[in-house]
Order: structure tokens, then sequence, then C-alpha cells
């Protein structure tokens, strides 16, 4: 819901002479709120499972295989915390970069220049990621998946096809901007953050050189949700 605010507009089926506003884009400072809250919900802090709750959630019992409604895991048996905030943070991102609303905040920003850019948004998306500091433990390695994750929502929108040009371009150019950002990062920080930024500046220059070589690595998805029940199948609906 949140997501919607962001390159959003109002809108109402009009009848005419009844004087209501038939459209209206939403205002500069309100879309800024749904950026910052957007932004939020990819807060390593706020994903990172605690320790207590880890300890309570063991590898299923014999017999009793993963379905529709558990997390992917990349930890064989166990709970996979880093998995399920990359889920979370997927979730977002396919949300706040979709190709139509990058398409919007460019529109809406030539428009009016109080509207937030899409150049703003990547901006503050990789503030809030690659170009901040993860913290020790397992909140750091959070903060890492989270970062690929943004890191391939970005490539998706610089080659969707569903993008406008000018779409794709501005992430491309964002891209750029990160790898020689991480150049220089790498040269610091902890041990982990220096290979994350490497690598993800050799995986950019691969994929600015050509980006069909650079396939984008699947995120667990999260649980549909409802209808629970993950013996539910549409043979049960009358």
């Amino acid at each position: 819901a949140v997501a919607k605010v962001l390159g959003g507009v109002e809108y109402t089926y009009a009848v005419r002479g009844d004087g209501r506003e038939t459209v209206s884009v939403v205002d500069g400072d309100t879309q800024r709120i749904a950026l910052n809250a957007l932004l939020e919900t990819l807060d390593a802090d706020m994903l990172t499972l605690p320790e207590h709750i880890l300890q309570l959630i063991p590898p299923r019992a014999h017999g009793m295989s993963r379905h529709r409604e558990t997390f992917g895991i990349r930890t064989g048996v166990t709970i996979d915390p880093i998995a399920i905030a990359e889920a979370s943070a997927a979730h977002t991102l396919q949300l706040m970069l979709h190709p139509a609303r990058a398409n919007r905040l460019i529109e809406q920003h030539a428009r009016d220049e109080d509207i937030p850019s899409l150049n703003e948004v990547l901006e503050k998306l990789l503030d809030k990621t690659w170009l901040s500091e993860p913290e020790e433990g397992l909140p750091g390695q959070v903060h890492r998946g989270v970062n690929d994750v943004a890191l391939d929502s970005i490539m998706q929108l610089a080659t969707s096809s569903q993008a406008s040009p000018m779409a794709r371009a501005i992430a491309e150019q964002s891209l750029e901007d990160l790898s020689e950002s991480l150049q220089r990062k790498a040269r610091h920080g902890a041990t982990d953050s220096k290979a994350q930024a490497n690598s993800a500046t050799r995986k950019i220059e691969r994929f600015l050189e050509d980006p069909s070589s650079v396939p984008t690595k699947p995120t667990p998805g999260l649980p549909p949700g409802a209808p629970i029940g993950h013996e539910f199948c549409s043979a049960s609906i009358r």
C-alpha cells in the first residue's frame, strides 16, 4: 500500500459537471514519507530475527517436507535468517523499483521538480544499503544480503523491457556510480565488506559490458500466506 504512494496519483471516475478533480499527482512531501517508510523495511536491525527466536525454530521433523508456507532456505535443514531477510527485501524492492513506477517518477519529476526523481530514489536506496557500513554479527550479514538483493533489483530495472529508455539509462548510471564508490570502499572496512565490494564491482563491470552475462540470482520468495493450510488446492474450491 505504501509503495503505491511513491510515483502515485489520486484519481476518480468523475462525471462531467460534478466538480470533482479527476486526477492529481501525490505531492512530493507525501511521496518522500512513503519512500523513507519503504527504506526502513530494508533496515538490517528490523529484518534480523532475534537469537531467542532462532533458537525456538528447530529443523523440521523427519517426514515433514517443506511446502508453500515455509521460507526458501540455503542452509539445508536449519532456518536461514539471511534468506528470510532477503525475501522480505526483495518484496519491497519489487514494488519500489517496478518499471511502471520508475517511468512515472521520471514523468512526474519533469512536470514538478518537488516530486522525487528516479535518481533520488536510487541514491537513497544505495545510501541505505551498499554505502552504509554493516554492523557486526548477524545484522551485518543480513545487511550484506539486502545489498545483493538491491543490486540485482537495479540490474533488473536496467534491463526491463517495460522500463522506458530513460529509466534504464538512469539505472545503468546508478550502477556505474556504485561501482566507483565500491572500488574506494574495497580498500577499507571489514573483511566481508571488502570481499562483497570487490565481487559486486566485478559483477557490475560484466553487467555493463554484457547484461546477458550476469543472470540475476533467484531470491527466496515469501510464503504466499492465505489461504492457510499447505494442503489447500484449487480442487477444494467450490
